[in-house]
C-alpha cells in the first residue's frame, strides 16, 4: 500500500504542477481537467483530507476503479519505471531545447502523472485482490466476532468502498463498542477518513472529539512523498524503451481516449526521432475530437503532419498539418509553433508538384519577424527547392536557385552561425540542392564544361553523403547516395553508381522513404540497361511503377494528384522511349496513357463506381466535398451533389471508407468486370481503347519525351509509333506565338503542320481522327493547320480527348450522338440554355460584364429544333438554378461570359446572374459565379452534351502527368457526355453564327456532332466569317 500511494503521490504532485502551468497559460479547462484527476488520486490514496478540500465536501465519491489489464496481457513493472526515469529526464530537459512550446510541457507533466497512476495501479491491484480475498473469508461467517467486524470495515476503506465500510459501522455499531482502546482508535480513524469521502461533516466532527477522548491525535498522518527523479540519460537505446514500453503499456492496459492519445503522442516523439514514421503514423491516426483539449489535438496532428510527409503520404500531411494549425490558432498557439507548421506545409506542397505555392510560403516566412531565424532560414532553403522544381519549365530558375543556396550557405558559414541549433542538417541538405542545381547545369553543357560541373556535383554529394552517415542523419545520406549514382550514371561510371543506389535503397526501404525508394528502382534500372541486362531493367521499372501507383493511390484530392505526378513524368518517359526503340509501340502507348491525365481519369472512376455500388453514393459526396476548394464564398461549407449536402468527415475515416469500398467491389469483379477496372481508376489498355474507338476513327497520341515527342497513331487495331524530332520547348514557343494571333498566320500554321502532322498524315486512312495533345497541343486547333490539301478541317473530321483511358467513360455516361444525329433516340432531347446573363453582381443597375447582344439570337436560332427546352436569361439565367434544373437534360448550352486564371486554374468561371436560391442555398452558388471546382458538384449523368459558348471556355492549366484543369475538365468529371468549348477569347457575331450552323446541323439534319461542328466550320470558312480567329475557337472534346 505505501508503494502504490508513493506512486499516486507522484501523479498527484504532476497534476499540481499542470494546474499551476495551466493558470500561467491561461487554460482554465486544464486547469478543472487537473482538479478532477486530483480528487480521483485523492481517492486512490485514502486522503480524505485533501478530497475535501478538491471536493468542498459535498458529493459521494465514485469508486475508483484500478487500472484494468486486457486479457492475457502483463505489463513489466521494471520497464515502466524504467520509462518513467526516461520521461522524467526529458521533462527536465525539454524547456532547454531550441523551439520549445510552453503549452507541450503540460503534456509531459500529463503523461507522467498517467504513468505514476499506472504504476500505483499495479501495485494496487495485488493488494486489492489480497483485500478482498480476506474480506470474502471474514464475511462468510455467519456471526463476526468484534475484530473481524472492524477488519471487515477496514478492508472495505481500503477497496474505497467507503458507502460500503460506513453501513457496516452502523450494523456492527454494538460489536464495535467491544473493541480494546488501541483497536477503536484505529477503527475510529478510519470512520473519520470514511465521513470526509462522504462529506458527513457532522458525524466526522463526532469522530474526532471520540479520538481526543481516547487520547489519540485527529489529524491524518501524512502521506509520503518524493522528488520527481532526474537522472542523466538520453541515448538512442533510451530513447527506443520509452517508445517500446508505452507501445506494450498501451497494449496491456484499458485507457481512456485521452490517456492513450497523451501517452501515444509521448511515444510518437522519440519515435520521430529513431526515424520510425511509420509506427509514428500508426500511434496518432484516428479520432481524436471531442477530448476537451485542444492543444493535445493540435500537436498530435502536429507530429502526424510530419511522420507522413517523410513516409511520402503528402496528402495526409497536408489534412493533418492544416488541421493542427487550426486547432493551434483557436488554442493561442506561439507564432514559433504556427512558423513551424507553416515551414513543413511548404515542404509537402513541394513535394506535391505545387512549388509556386510552396515557394509563396516560404517566402512569407522568411519575411516574418515572428518567425525564430531557424525557420527563417529552413524557409530561404524551400525558396531555392522551389525554384529549382520551377526551372523544369523554366530554366532561367536555376540560376536564381543556385544564388539562394549560396546565401544559405553564407549564414551558415558566418562566425556567429558555429553554434546554429540544426546547423549540421541545414548545411547537408543546402549541399544537396546545390549538387542538383549543378547537376542540371552540366546536362545543358557539353565538354569539359559539363565534366566540371558533374565533378562538382559529385563532390559535394559525397561529402553531404559521408557527413550525414556519420551524424546518423540516414535520411539524407540516403538521399544524397542515391543523388550519387544518378551523377556516376550519367558520367559512365555504373559499378559506382550500382554501388551507391543499391546502398541508398536498402536504407530507404528500412526507413519507409519512398520518393528516394522508388528513384533508387529506376535508377538501377537505368545501370542494367546501360549494362546490356534487360531483365534487370524491366524488373526494377515495373517496381518503380508499383511504387508511384501505390503511393498516388493514396491521394483523394484530384489537384494534389496532379501535382504529386510532376516529378513522375521522366520515369514514364524513360520507359516509353525504351519501349519504342525495342520496337513494343503497343507497351510504349499503354505507359503514355498510364502517365497522363491520371487525376482526372481516377476521378471519373470513382465517380462510376461509388455511384454503382450499393449505398455508396454518399460516399463519393464526401469525396466531392474534400474535393471542393475551400473559398470564402463558400463558407467553408460542403458541396452539395446529386441534390444532398456533401458531409465533412474525417480524413483518415473517409479514406479507409473508400478502401473499403474498393475492397468491395474488387470481390465483385468477376460479376462485373467494369467496376474491377474503374475502381483503380486503371488507363486503359490498347485492346480496351480498339474497344471503344469507333471503327471509322483514327487515334493520335503525343507524348512528351522531355527533348522531343512521340506520336502513335491507332487505327484497325493497330499501333504505329514514330519519334518527332521537335523540342517540346521549342513547339511551345512555337504554339503560343500561333495562339497569340488566334491562328492566324499562314507560315506558322505550316510549320506546325510539318512538325506534328506531316510525319504521320500519309498513313492515317481515316477521315475522322481523335487527338489526344500533350502539354501546349492541349490549346492547338488542329484543324487550322495548312497542309497540301489546305486546312486540316478540309480533310478530317477533329476531335479531342484529354486521355484515351476516358472512351469508356463516355459510353458509360451518356448515349452516343450516332450517324443519326438527334433524331435518332427513342425519346426527344431535351434542351437547358443559359442566354446573356444578368452581371450586375454589385447592384449599381449596371452589368460588370458587356452584354452578348447576339447570344439571345443565337439560342433563339436553334431551341425550336428541340423538342422540350428550358431558355433562361437576364436576371433569370442565375447560377443558383443549375444544380436543380441541369439533371436529365440531354444538351447543356452556356451563352455567357467565361474567364480563365492559369496560376488558379480551379478559380476559372462563367459569369451567370446572381441571387435566388432561397436560404437554404449555399452562399457560394448565389453570387453568379460558377467555378470549376463548384461544377464537380453538379451530376450530368446521361448527358450527351455541354456548350460553353464563352471564351476561353476549354483552356485548362496542365499539370503534373499532363493533368489539365479547368472548366473543361470539371464538366467532363461531373457527367457530360461531350463539350463544345472555345480556346481563346471569340466575338459574340461569330459565336452566334457557329453555333446556329453547328445546331442546324446536328439537330435538324441529323449529322453527328462532330461532323455537325465541321460542317459549320466549313460554312464559315467560305462566307462572312472566314478568318480562323472567327471560325476555329471552338473544338469538340469527345469521341464523335
Amino acid at each position: 500500500m505505501r508503494a502504490a500511494t508513493e506512486a499516486y503521490g507522484k501523479s498527484n504532485d504532476c497534476w499540481s504542477e499542470i494546474e499551476s502551468l495551466a493558470e500561467k497559460l491561461a487554460e482554465p479547462s486544464l486547469q478543472q481537467t487537473s482538479r478532477a484527476r486530483r480528487l480521483n488520486l485523492a481517492v486512490s490514496m485514502l486522503d480524505s483530507k485533501e478530497f475535501s478540500v478538491l471536493a468542498a465536501g459535498g458529493d459521494d465519491p465514485l469508486r475508483v476503479p484500478v487500472l484494468l489489464t486486457r486479457a492475457g496481457r502483463k505489463m513489466d513493472e521494471k520497464e515502466l519505471r524504467e520509462i518513467i526515469r526516461i520521461l522524467s529526464l526529458a521533462r527536465q530537459r525539454y524547456p532547454l531545447q531550441e523551439g520549445a512550446e510552453a503549452r507541450d510541457l503540460p503534456l509531459i507533466y500529463e503523461a507522467l502523472a498517467v504513468l505514476h497512476r499506472i504504476s500505483g495501479d499495479v501495485i494496487q491491484h495485488k493488494a486489492d485482490a489480497l483485500f478482498r480475498r480476506s474480506l470474502e473469508s471474514i464475511e462468510s461467517k455467519p456471526e463476526p466476532s468484534a475484530e473481524e467486524a472492524a477488519a471487515s470495515i477496514r478492508l472495505r476503506f481500503l477497496l474505497r468502498d467507503f458507502k460500503g465500510a460506513w453501513d457496516l459501522s452502523r450494523l456492527h455499531l454494538e460489536l464495535l463498542g467491544k473493541l480494546d482502546r488501541d483497536s477503536r482508535l484505529r477503527n475510529l480513524g478510519y470512520l473519520s477518513r470514511t465521513a470526509g469521502f462522504l462529506g458527513y461533516a457532522d458525524r466526522l466532527l463526532q469522530f474526532k472529539r471520540q479520538i481526543t477522548e481516547l487520547g489519540g491525535k485527529a489529524e491524518q498522518p501524512p502521506r509520503p512523498r518524493s522528488p520527481l527523479a532526474g537522472l542523466s540519460v538520453g541515448s538512442r537505446a533510451d530513447m527506443a524503451l520509452l517508445t517500446g514500453g508505452i507501445i506494450r503499456l498501451l497494449a496491456a492496459c484499458e485507457l481512456e481516449k485521452r490517456e492513450r492519445l497523451l501517452l501515444a503522442f509521448i511515444a510518437s516523439l522519440p519515435a520521430l526521432e529513431l526515424g520510425e514514421y511509420a509506427l509514428v503514423q500508426e500511434l496518432l491516426e484516428g479520432d481524436t475530437e471531442g477530448l476537451g483539449y485542444p492543444w493535445l489535438e493540435a500537436a498530435a496532428s502536429a507530429r502526424l503532419g510530419s511522420a507522413c510527409e517523410l513516409l511520402g503520404d503528402f496528402e495526409g500531411a497536408l489534412h493533418s498539418l492544416k488541421r493542427s494549425r487550426e486547432i493551434a490558432s483557436g488554442a493561442g498557439g506561439s507564432p514559433t509553433f504556427t512558423a513551424r507548421l507553416d515551414l513543413i506545409t511548404a515542404s509537402v506542397l513541394l513535394a506535391l508538384g505545387k512549388p509556386v505555392e510552396a515557394g509563396e510560403k516560404a517566402r512569407a516566412l522568411v519575411r516574418s519577424s515572428a518567425a525564430p531565424a531557424g525557420i527563417r532560414l529552413r524557409a530561404r532553403l524551400l525558396m531555392g527547392g522551389s525554384l529549382y522544381e520551377r526551372a523544369r519549365d523554366d530554366p532561367e530558375r536555376l540560376g536564381q536557385a543556385l544564388r539562394v543556396f549560396a546565401a544559405v550557405e553564407r549564414e551558415l558559414d558566418a562566425p556567429g552561425a558555429k553554434d546554429f541549433p540544426g546547423r549540421l542538417e541545414l548545411s547537408l541538405v543546402n549541399s544537396i540542392h546545390q549538387a542538383n542545381v549543378l547537376r542540371k547545369q552540366a546536362a545543358a553543357q557539353g565538354g569539359s564544361e559539363r565534366a566540371g560541373l558533374y565533378h562538382k556535383a559529385i563532390s559535394l554529394q559525397d561529402d553531404a553523403m559521408r557527413r550525414a552517415g556519420k551524424a546518423g542523419n540516414y535520411r539524407l545520406s540516403a538521399i544524397a547516395a542515391s543523388n550519387l549514382g544518378e551523377l556516376y550514371l550519367e558520367s559512365g561510371k555504373y559499378e559506382s553508381a550500382k554501388k551507391f543506389t543499391l546502398w541508398s535503397l536498402e536504407r530507404a526501404a528500412d526507413s519507409g522513404q519512398f520518393e528516394t525508394e522508388w528513384r533508387c528502382h529506376w535508377y538501377l534500372a537505368r545501370i542494367a540497361d546501360a549494362m546490356g541486362r534487360v531483365e534487370e531493367a524491366d524488373r526494377r521499372l515495373a517496381e518503380a511503377v508499383r511504387l508511384v501507383d501505390s503511393y498516388r493511390a493514396r491521394i483523394l484530392d484530384v489537384e494534389s494528384k496532379t501535382g504529386f505526378m510532376t516529378d513522375k513524368v521522366d520515369l514514364y518517359r524513360y520507359i516509353v522511349r525504351r519501349e519504342m526503340r525495342a520496337g513494343r509501340a503497343v507497351r510504349a502507348l499503354e505507359f503514355a496513357e498510364r502517365s497522363r491525365a491520371r487525376a482526372l481519369v481516377e476521378s471519373m472512376g470513382w465517380r462510376f463506381v461509388t455511384l454503382a455500388d450499393s449505398g455508396s453514393s454518399g460516399l463519393y459526396r464526401q469525396y466531392v466535398s474534400l474535393n471542393g476548394r475551400e473559398s470564402a464564398s463558400r463558407g467553408g461549407q460542403a458541396l452539395s451533389v446529386l441534390g444532398v449536402g456533401g458531409k465533412r468527415e474525417d480524413f483518415n475515416v473517409l479514406r479507409d471508407r473508400m478502401a473499403s469500398v474498393k475492397k468491395r467491389i474488387k470481390a465483385a469483379a468477376g460479376k462485373e468486370p467494369l467496376l474491377g477496372m474503374l475502381v483503380d481508376g486503371a488507363p486503359a489498355t490498347v485492346a480496351e481503347i480498339v474497344a471503344e474507338l469507333p471503327a471509322d476513327t483514327a487515334l493520335l497520341e503525343y507524348f512528351s519525351l522531355g527533348d522531343s515527342l512521340a506520336v502513335f497513331l491507332l487505327q484497325d487495331a493497330k499501333v504505329d509509333a514514330l519519334e518527332l524530332k521537335i523540342s517540346p520547348g521549342k513547339l511551345k514557343d512555337k504554339v503560343r506565338a500561333y495562339l497569340a494571333g488566334s491562328a492566324s498566320d499562314p507560315a506558322l500554321a505550316g510549320e506546325l503542320y510539318k512538325a506534328l502532322l506531316e510525319p504521320v498524315a500519309s498513313r492515317v486512312k481515316k477521315t475522322r481522327v481523335l487527338v489526344i495533345p500533350h502539354g501546349s497541343l492541349h490549346r492547338l486547333p488542329f484543324e487550322t493547320l495548312v497542309g497540301p490539301e489546305g486546312f486540316q478541317v478540309e480533310k478530317w473530321t477533329i476531335s479531342y480527348l484529354q486521355s484515351a483511358s476516358l472512351l469508356r467513360y463516355l459510353r458509360l455516361n451518356s448515349v452516343r450522338g450516332g450517324a443519326g444525329g438527334a433524331g435518332a433516340g427513342k425519346r426527344p432531347l431535351k434542351l437547358l440554355a443559359l442566354a446573356d446573363p444578368d452581371t450586375d453582381y454589385d447592384r449599381d443597375g449596371k452589368p460588370n460584364k458587356v452584354r452578348l447582344a447576339h447570344a439571345r439570337k443565337e439560342v433563339a436560332a436553334f431551341s425550336p429544333g428541340f423538342r422540350e427546352s428550358v431558355v433562361l436569361s437576364g436576371n433569370q439565367a442565375k447560377e443558383s438554378v443549375i444544380a436543380g434544373l441541369c439533371r436529365g437534360q440531354d444538351v447543356i448550352h452556356f451563352a455567357c461570359h467565361g474567364e480563365f486564371y492559369p496560376a488558379r486554374p480551379w478559380e476559372s468561371k462563367l459569369f451567370l446572374a446572381p441571387g435566388g436560391g432561397g436560404r437554404s442555398a449555399k452562399p457560394g452558388s448565389r453570387d453568379g459565379l460558377l467555378r470549376a471546382w463548384e461544377i464537380y458538384s453538379l451530376d450530368l449523368k446521361g448527358n450527351r452534351l455541354v456548350t460553353l459558348s464563352g471564351c476561353e471556355t476549354g483552356r485548362n492549366k496542365v499539370q503534373g502527368g499532363d493533368d489539365p484543369v479547368g472548366l473543361a475538365t470539371a464538366f467532363l468529371h461531373c457527367g457530360a457526355g461531350a463539350l463544345l468549348v472555345s480556346l481563346w477569347k471569340v466575338e459574340d457575331a461569330a459565336t452566334a453564327e457557329l453555333m446556329r450552323l453547328f445546331y442546324d446541323n446536328w439537330i435538324r439534319h441529323g449529322r453527328e456532332r462532330v461532323e455537325s461542328l465541321r460542317q459549320a466550320k466549313l460554312a464559315m470558312l467560305k462566307g462572312k466569317y472566314s478568318h480562323p480567329r472567327q471560325w476555329a475557337a471552338f473544338v469538340f472534346v469527345g469521341d464523335r
